[in-house]
Parts: structure tokens; C-alpha cells; sequence
């Protein structure tokens, strides 16, 4: 059995791992870094289900400066500085994949769906491709394309923009500084990753008792995304966070969605980040 993460989780923890950043600027940007934690999650079991689990993930994070980047969030990139607002690289990625069976390694609370029985498993997939973000004064904005080697074998194009505000810590708001970070996001991807994890084969249709769906690609989901992180001290944080996900297009019309499952994906929990 594969370890599994949703798309949801991992989304979540890539805004932890930008939040936690942020809330750590006053550290020292030179040489290496790492950041150990771990956190609860309460998500959907897959994307596009209507069954819930909580989740304990671990947090992992290597960095050396403002440069190189590691964690299973954010996945591994490099950032090239083109002026005091842009910043672009290569970026690598792995999707975990979907278990038919409804298991999940980091499952603590929540029964395991029974939605995807009779589906084939989604095997793991390593995502190549690259990234450009805008970041200036309480505004920043991010795109990712990748493409998958193998598994789904699918293109996918992750949009974001957040606004960040900053409250205490100082004399005008005197306590502990509190970092918030919120903005829409947008998932496009194309035929091959909308068909893998909405699509519904001769295979998979004769196992479920699902008719069979071919879905196309476009904009797959639209959504949400909060996060609030606190420094308890110069190496521990605290981050809670909520997120929002509808789901779109053909991805929202698949029997597995509409018979079995919701276009409303909710997500939320906490977090604990401890950087050496």
C-alpha cells in the first residue's frame, strides 16, 4: 500500500510552507536550513469525495538560503531572481496517486472510502516543469505548470494570488506577531489528468457499477485558501489554516462526482514547525 496524501493536503501544505517562510524572514538567509513538524489535517479522503478523514502528516523542509527549496509541499525547486519582484525556476513535484481501496497511511480518524471500490489504483507520479511568482509589498501571485513522466501522464497549470497582512508585534500592536495569508486559487489541467482521476473506463466501470465517462480538460477547480501563523519563538511555529475547493468542468460531471461524491472540498487544521 502506497502512502497517500490528497491533492488537498498537499495544497494546504504548500501554503504552510510559504506562511512559515514568512513569518521566519527575520532569520538567516545564508547557508543551510531545516525545518521538522508535523500537523493534523481534516480532508477529503480523494479529490472530489464526499467521505472525511483527519490526517497526521509530517513536515519536512530543507532549504540552503533564499535559493534551493525541498519539502514535500512545495516540492524541489531553485529560485532565480529576475528583479526585486519576480523570481522563477524549475520545479519538481510528486503526486501520490489514488488507492482504490479508500486506505491512507496517515489516516488517524475517519473511515476509509468505500467510493473508489471497483476502480483501478492511480499510481504515484513525478511532476516536471517550472514556476514564476510576483511578490510585492502585501500582494503576491504564483503559477506552476508541470507535466507528469509517468502515472497519469497528465499537464497541470496551479494559479494562486494571496494578500499578506501582519498583526502585533510592535509598539503600535504590542503581543506575539500573527502572519495571515488568503487569496483564490485555480487548477487547469488537461485530458490526461482530468480522465485519470474523473474518467470512468471499461475496466473501471464494470468493477463500480458506474457508467462509463470520458472527461476532458479544462478548469478543473477554483477555490480558497487561509492561513494564519504565529512564531511561538525564533524557531518554533504554529499555523492553522482552511481551505475551499469546488471542483469544474467535465471533473464535475463525472458519475463518480455526482453519484458518489461532491464538487465541495473542505480542508482545515494546525500545524507545528520547528526550524533549526
Amino acid at each position: 500500500m502506497k502512502s497517500l496524501l490528497t491533492r488537498s493536503a498537499l495544497s494546504l501544505a504548500a501554503v504552510i510552507f510559504v506562511s512559515t517562510a514568512t513569518a521566519q524572514t527575520d532569520r538567516d538567509a545564508e547557508g543551510w536550513s531545516t525545518s521538522v513538524g508535523a500537523g493534523a489535517i481534516w480532508g477529503p479522503a480523494f479529490s472530489g469525495s464526499s467521505d472525511y478523514q483527519m490526517m497526521l502528516v509530517p513536515d519536512i523542509r530543507l532549504a540552503y538560503g533564499d535559493t534551493f527549496f525541498a519539502s514535500v509541499g512545495q516540492g524541489i525547486g531553485y529560485n532565480f531572481e529576475v528583479d526585486s519582484d519576480w523570481v522563477v525556476g524549475p520545479l519538481i513535484k510528486f503526486d501520490f496517486g489514488r488507492d482504490a481501496d479508500g486506505e491512507n497511511t496517515f489516516r488517524v480518524a475517519g473511515d476509509a472510502s468505500t467510493a473508489l471500490r471497483g476502480f483501478q489504483d492511480v499510481e504515484s507520479t513525478i511532476l516536471l516543469g517550472g514556476f514564476a511568482k510576483f511578490d510585492r509589498d502585501m500582494w503576491s501571485a504564483k503559477v506552476e505548470l508541470l507535466q507528469g513522466l509517468n502515472g497519469h501522464e497528465g499537464m497541470i497549470a496551479d494559479f494562486s494570488i494571496d494578500y499578506k497582512a501582519r498583526f502585533g508585534g510592535s509598539e503600535a500592536q504590542p503581543g506575539p506577531p500573527v502572519f495571515l495569508a488568503t487569496g483564490p486559487r485555480m487548477r487547469w489541467a488537461d485530458d490526461d489528468y482530468t480522465n485519470t482521476y474523473y474518467g470512468i473506463n471499461a475496466v473501471d466501470s464494470l468493477g463500480s457499477g458506474l457508467p462509463t465517462y470520458t472527461a476532458g480538460g479544462g478548469i478543473a477547480s477554483i477555490g480558497w485558501g487561509a492561513s494564519l501563523v504565529m512564531p511561538i519563538s525564533q524557531e518554533l511555529v504554529l499555523i492553522g489554516f482552511v481551505g475551499y475547493d469546488k471542483i469544474m468542468g467535465d471533473a464535475a460531471d463525472s458519475p463518480l462526482i455526482v453519484q458518489r461524491g461532491s464538487e465541495n472540498q473542505f480542508s482545515s487544521g494546525a500545524f507545528l514547525s520547528y526550524r533549526f
